[in-house]
């Protein structure tokens, strides 16, 4: 038999598996070379050395920056350059201690060409402004967009047996950071970290809330104290003064205090000094029982504010000290000891749904600034001004000479109680009738009201700072 010749069948073998080879290579190729591409420059996200500095930034951030001012700026904005520790917020520093804050850069070499940003947990808008932004075209940015699309974007909350310790993400901290290589080439490096609260709320002193305190009458009120995250329970203060359907409460302070005979100027802030004779002066020794008359009244029927147990406000700062040699006591307590004043009294809260401002609070929000000419004390009859810009929720809805009652009495003038009016807290005369008589000090405003301080479940407070009944919502 003729044997055949195979020589073209070999050719065309050849040329499939040739031709079947390289386009094995090809794909490997358009497939290995672009994941090493990737591998490589994923090898600069969130590497080790980037997310521990990260976390030490976090852990500065959470213990030593005014966190509250953070919060008010991010309602407004996407993101928050942190990195500079002396930055500011409008006016208010970043930072609490810039020292440290210089010291954790140091140790860390977070230098002039690195960034560190602080955003919403969510960073749906921050994704969207990077991208739009042309400030993250280059320098200090480059290539940060395209880290930022591996960040996940949604909500994340950590679990664990305890509800109470539950974690809920709250911000997102970002850090970029210029590295030398060992070749001299400069690459940047990215990480991020969660910022995270816990199972409750967190509220700001001054913010707005909607609540409802009956089923069908919602009011409006300010956070009266910041309240973190493992608080159940949120203090609130009256953004109006009570009234009785439309017309505003007023009240003297208590039935105890009566008009002098004559008024004397023994603190040296009295204006008609007529007379030295402090025995004709009375004391005010009675707690506001006025005051708190109308004020359980007007607020009894608030259902949806729970009663206080058993609070007692101590009103006792007229504690003696010992007497100084040479010099004579204003009351005298024994032979070695004086005190300057009488008075002395507890308001019993039990079965009260609200409370009346406390001096102790009132110095928490106002501080004592360098700029004040005066500071807020208790002791002393000296009006005080505050700032109406930053804590006009204060005395807000207040004009003129309107205001509302503290629980306290100006230690130092027993004639006196604190109240709020209109951008600052003022001594109040006490005595029950007008004096016009050249010798005696006339009262120049019978127009102060009532606001109430209620705390409540956080709870009962949605996401949109409105009541909710029975609700277990939670704000991030």
């Amino acid at each position: 038999m003729k044997k055949l010749n195979k020589k073209g069948f070999v050719l065309v073998e050849t040329l499939i598996v040739t031709v079947f080879v390289v386009t094995l290579f090809i794909i490997v190729y358009q497939t290995t070379v672009p994941a090493l591409g990737e591998y490589e420059q994923q090898n600069k996200y969130d590497d080790i050395d980037s997310v521990y500095y990260a976390n030490l930034y976090k852990q500065m951030i959470t213990r030593y920056a005014n966190i509250e001012e953070i919060d008010k700026y991010l309602l407004n904005a996407n993101y928050l350059d942190v990195t500079n520790c002396d930055g500011k917020i409008g006016t208010i520093n970043i930072y609490k201690d810039v020292e440290y804050c210089n010291l954790v850069k140091d140790s860390i070499k977070i230098g002039e060409n690195d960034r560190v940003l602080v955003t919403k947990y969510d960073i749906t808008n921050f994704k969207n402004e990077v991208n739009s932004d042309v400030n993250f075209d280059s320098g200090a940015y480059s290539n940060f967009r395209n880290y930022l699309n591996t960040v996940a974007t949604q909500q994340e909350r950590f679990y664990s047996t305890n509800p109470l310790t539950n974690l809920n993400g709250k911000y997102r901290l970002f850090l970029i950071r210029q590295i030398s290589e060992t070749d001299s080439s400069v690459t940047r490096r990215y990480a991020n970290i969660g910022i995270y609260i816990g199972n409750y709320p967190r509220y700001i002193q001054g913010e707005p809330i909607k609540y409802k305190v009956t089923n069908s009458q919602e009011l409006s009120f300010y956070v009266l104290k910041n309240s973190n995250s493992t608080e159940a329970n949120v203090t609130l203060i009256l953004a109006d003064n009570l009234k009785s359907g439309s017309n505003y409460i007023t009240t003297k302070f208590n039935n105890t205090a009566v008009a002098p005979t004559n008024i004397y100027d023994d603190w040296g802030w009295r204006t008609n000094k007529s007379t030295t004779d402090a025995s004709t002066v009375s004391n005010n020794i009675g707690n506001p029982d006025l005051v708190l008359t109308a004020l359980k009244n007007a607020t009894n029927g608030w259902t949806n504010v729970p009663t206080f147990g058993e609070y007692t406000y101590d009103a006792n700062d007229c504690q003696p000290y010992p007497k100084e040699a040479g010099k004579d006591c204003s009351i005298a307590v024994g032979t070695d000891k004086c005190k300057l004043c009488e008075y002395n009294y507890s308001i019993n809260y039990n079965g009260y749904r609200a409370r009346l401002l406390e001096a102790s609070e009132i110095l928490s929000i106002i501080g004592c600034r360098e700029d004040q000419a005066v500071c807020f004390d208790k002791n002393s009859a000296f009006e005080t001004p505050f700032d109406t810009t930053e804590l006009g929720w204060l005395s807000n809805n207040l004009t003129g000479d309107q205001g509302y009652w503290t629980a306290d009495v100006v230690i130092n003038s027993n004639l006196y109680a604190w109240s709020i009016q209109n951008g600052k807290v003022v001594p109040t005369y006490l005595a029950k009738t007008t004096q016009t008589a050249v010798n005696t000090m006339t009262i120049s405003n019978p127009n102060i009201g009532i606001r109430p301080v209620i705390t409540v479940p956080k709870g009962t407070i949605n996401a949109s700072g409105n009541f909710v009944a029975n609700s277990n919502l939670r704000r991030g």
